[in-house]
């Protein structure tokens, strides 16, 4: 179905056809995709590049650390800015007193890094190997590869393997532990790309906690919402974007932002992201009162089609942002083939 949607850049491919891509086939593999335009992101590299685009428009956009949030109560508390929005990914359920529950999940997960063996090392280990080890032997990983987990080749002959998924709370917020990372996903990866330990060695791992949405009739959906106030600021959340962050980040920030500046209260937020507000409650974490946020003024709209204010804002920022002197932001570093 995604080929056919896809109109020649999605490629449904048979077994038979998928070594002319792979130098090694996984052997459970029946079938697979291949995405013609695929892109490898540096989420570092496309984030500081994001950034510099967003404080280009403006001199007014400046980056301010303040806790909004007392570290003894966990309770929010009220502050001058005009709107907030709680954008914490799996931090959001440190936020011990919300006004509404937010159905997050925090889900601990773990990247390894490999490094291609040179021509020496690789001859090395041969020489402590059985003949039908060296037979197996595997050629380094040439592109992306998903099946479960996923093997995507990055800068510098090094391989980015992941990821695990840990739900011991006592271990979430701990550093990565090397062992536990390659006891857990070397048995997986090994069904991607076989014996992949005989041609890469583990050198470091990367820990990030997910933030993971309940899991609605329309699937784990991210959550943007209005869900109540500070004081007299209105209270905003974008959280829940799990493993898809890069996905979903832009799409659902303007939304938000479209929303905020049209004073809707959140009613052009898409449906299935909008969720909390039939739970929405009067919250003023100073004075114990405030206003009733219920943001029925107009239908939520689908996620599959866009609302008429939104759709005009974003072309009237487009066009600010193409007559901006600065010009369009150039995040082409942070993107490979």
């Amino acid at each position: 179905k995604s080929a056919k949607k896809s109109q020649g850049g999605v490629v449904f491919l048979e077994r038979e056809d998928l070594s002319t891509y792979l130098d090694t086939v996984p052997p459970l593999a029946r079938a697979g995709l291949l995405i013609k335009e695929g892109l490898v992101v540096d989420p570092k590299v496309y984030l500081e590049a994001l950034w510099k685009y967003c404080t280009s428009l403006s001199p007014d956009i400046t980056w301010e650390q303040r806790s909004l949030v007392d570290f003894e109560t966990g309770l929010l508390q009220e502050t001058d800015y005009d709107e907030i929005v709680i954008a914490t990914g799996a931090g959001t359920t440190r936020i011990t007193s919300p006004p509404v529950h937010i159905p997050i999940t925090p889900c601990k997960g773990q990247n390894i890094i490999f490094r291609l063996l040179d021509g020496s090392e690789r001859e090395s280990r041969s020489e402590r190997e059985s003949r039908s080890e060296r037979e197996n032997k595997i050629t380094p990983v040439k592109m992306p590869v998903i099946s479960g987990r996923y093997l995507v080749p990055i800068r510098g002959n090094r391989l980015l393997a992941g990821a695990t998924f840990e739900s011991n709370e006592t271990e979430m917020w701990t550093p990565g532990e090397m062992s536990f990372a390659l006891d857990s996903l070397i048995p997986i990866l090994d069904k991607i790309h076989t014996n992949i330990t005989q041609s890469y060695e583990a050198v470091e791992t990367i820990t990030g906690v997910r933030a993971l949405p309940d899991r609605t009739p329309e699937g784990s959906i991210p959550i943007c919402d209005r869900i109540g106030v500070i004081g007299q600021n209105p209270l905003w959340i974008l959280s829940g974007l799990g493993s898809r962050g890069l996905l979903y980040h832009a799409l659902l920030s303007k939304f938000l932002a479209n929303s905020i500046c049209s004073g809707d209260a959140g009613a052009s937020l898409p449906m299935a992201a909008a969720r909390l507000r039939s739970a929405l409650r009067s919250f003023d974490c100073a004075q114990g009162g405030g206003e009733s946020v219920h943001g029925d003024a107009q239908a939520p709209v689908s996620l599959e089609r866009g609302d008429e204010t939104g759709e005009k804002a974003g072309a009237i920022m487009q066009q600010e942002s193409e007559a901006d002197s600065q010009g369009p932001m150039d995040i082409s570093d942070a993107f490979s083939q």
